[in-house]
């Protein structure tokens, strides 16, 4: 086969691989949207956006984010924005940003995706493992009413891993019409987890470990900093 062949080959075979990797990569949620307030067309809440989407708040509606990996939240108001990976790119209007306490990209593993990858993300430096360790935790959350989010509607079971005596909530998940996702809010139904406890929520197949930071938040915080994803 001549060189000229060969090398337009396998050129054309590592594009076909890059085609068939980069859209999954493109995929990745960096945003959630915590509310929406007005007439705002694409979005509803905890709808999760990715990169380089484009929407358009009119004068007298307002949208917040919430960004999953750099803990940004904003507030924008008559403005066209483009998603970014750490934060929104603003065109007019208003936008009040703040950073909050949430987990970055951790939230983003859960049991079943860990499994699949062999990946785990840590804050920091992580210490070294003990065979009388207890469970560990896949992300932190810093409200003591997280927010889960799922696929669909069903039932949401939270049960207490590092203490004995108490039963599981066993709580029922809604999807409303027309959204994307099934969410369950426990400062709604004036749940409050114990803080520093660490908890498995699991819904059929679907499961993840996570800790109640110890100096969690009561009440309604931003939902960035309290969000537990059950995809």
């Amino acid at each position: 086969m001549p060189v000229m062949t060969r090398s337009f080959l396998l050129t054309a075979a590592v594009w076909a691989i890059v085609a068939a990797i980069w859209p999954a990569a493109a995929a990745e949620p960096v945003a959630v949207v915590e509310d929406v307030q007005g007439p705002i067309k694409g979005v509803q809440p905890f709808d999760y956006l990715t990169t380089g989407t484009r929407l358009e708040v009119p004068a007298h509606a307002t949208l917040i984010l919430g960004y999953l990996k750099s803990c940004a939240h904003e507030t924008i108001t008559g403005a066209k924005l483009v998603i970014g990976t750490e934060q929104s790119a603003i065109d007019g209007g208003q936008v009040t940003r703040e950073r909050v306490e949430c987990d970055g990209g951790r939230m983003e593993l859960t049991a079943s995706q860990a499994g699949k990858s062999g990946v785990m993300v840590f804050r920091g430096v992580p210490k070294p493992a003990s065979s009388a360790a207890g469970p560990q935790a896949q992300l932190t959350v810093y409200g003591v009413s997280p927010i889960f989010t799922l696929e669909g509607a069903g039932r949401l079971k939270v049960k207490r891993l590092d203490a004995t005596g108490q039963p599981p909530l066993d709580l029922p998940v809604t999807k409303a019409a027309g959204a994307r996702v099934a969410v369950l809010d426990l400062a709604r139904q004036d749940v409050a987890l114990a803080p520093g406890g660490i908890y498995q929520a699991s819904s059929g197949a679907q499961s993840v470990i996570f800790k109640v930071d110890p100096l969690a938040k009561p009440g309604a915080i931003p939902a960035v900093g309290r969000l537990v994803r059950l995809p």
